[in-house]
């Protein structure tokens, strides 16, 4: 498959491959010696042989993640992850290494490119309240945890050769627990409500363990509280769509059937957000929750 060729002094590795376009094409890799170039020859000829062979690719980075972000974003991810990964990409991998060919990006390119991530400033300093004047460390762990997501994709697609997000050296992140009421705290909250509906929404909260979009999605097909129901020792709910606000931009992005009902705003100014009665998730799976 391989040859070795003397032009002028400097010795070539040439071999024909097929592109990722299905074309057919010719590569002259230079090396610094014969010696080296005989290494070069013997493993790619090892590593066709043994089906290994990746064909050499100018893709950059960013060109692949857009092609990731369409085949795989669209399908996995959700309005709010979708937003918030594309934005992930757009302020803090694009402008870094976006022109990186993805071949040849290493595992100490890597380490080089999460060091420089503590350095960046932050999109959000100066805008939001309290925000981080650098990119903070839990941030720069969903950046890496979406390339390493990329990276298997690129693994799986025969892009590259492995996976060089896989172990490497993260800054270190605080890990806070959420807190939450107490029964105690919960049973206090019911004595003093006086509001009925608020009422309701607290007891389903706490008892069925119900997200807010959840508790605010529940429609009547989703309640079972009639006489038989309780007769059979079978009150419940079942959990299938939720309540949530997001971005206009990702309507249609998406798959459409997701969205359930669009409502109108209240507002007399123009919103880039519109409140929607969807599904859990793409492909999301309702679940069944036992009323005590």
């Amino acid at each position: 498959m391989a040859s070795i060729t003397n032009r002028k002094g400097k010795y070539y590795v040439v071999y024909w491959f097929d592109s990722f376009d299905g074309k057919r094409k010719q590569k002259w890799e230079q090396c610094e010696n014969y010696e080296e170039a005989i290494f070069k020859k013997k493993k790619i000829e090892d590593e066709v042989n043994n089906q290994v062979f990746l064909a050499p690719s100018n893709q950059t980075i960013r060109e692949f993640l857009e092609t990731f972000v369409e085949l795989y974003g669209t399908k996995h991810w959700g309005f709010n992850n979708y937003k918030a990964n594309t934005g992930l990409l757009n302020n803090y991998v694009y402008p870094l290494i976006g022109d990186k060919k993805i071949q040849s990006f290493s595992t100490l390119n890597v380490d080089q490119y999460i060091n420089k991530l503590t350095k960046t400033k932050n999109v959000n300093y100066g805008v939001r309240k309290n925000a981080p004047q650098y990119v903070s460390p839990n941030t720069i762990k969903s950046v890496v945890k979406l390339l390493r997501c990329a990276w298997r994709q690129a693994l799986r697609w025969e892009v590259v050769k492995k996976n060089v997000f896989i172990d490497c050296n993260l800054p270190y992140c605080e890990s806070k627990e959420r807190e939450i009421w107490t029964a105690t705290e919960t049973q206090h909250a019911l004595e003093i409500c006086e509001d009925q509906i608020l009422y309701l929404c607290i007891n389903l909260s706490f008892s069925c363990s119900l997200r807010i979009g959840e508790l605010l999605a529940l429609t009547w097909d989703n309640v079972f509280i009639e006489d038989e129901d309780f007769e059979k020792d079978n009150t419940r709910l079942i959990i299938d769509k939720q309540f949530v606000r997001i971005d206009k931009e990702m309507i249609g992005v998406l798959t459409k059937d997701e969205i359930y009902k669009q409502f109108d705003t209240q507002l007399k100014r123009e919103c880039k957000t519109v409140l929607v009665l969807k599904s859990l998730k793409m492909n999301g799976k309702a679940r069944t929750v036992w009323i005590p």
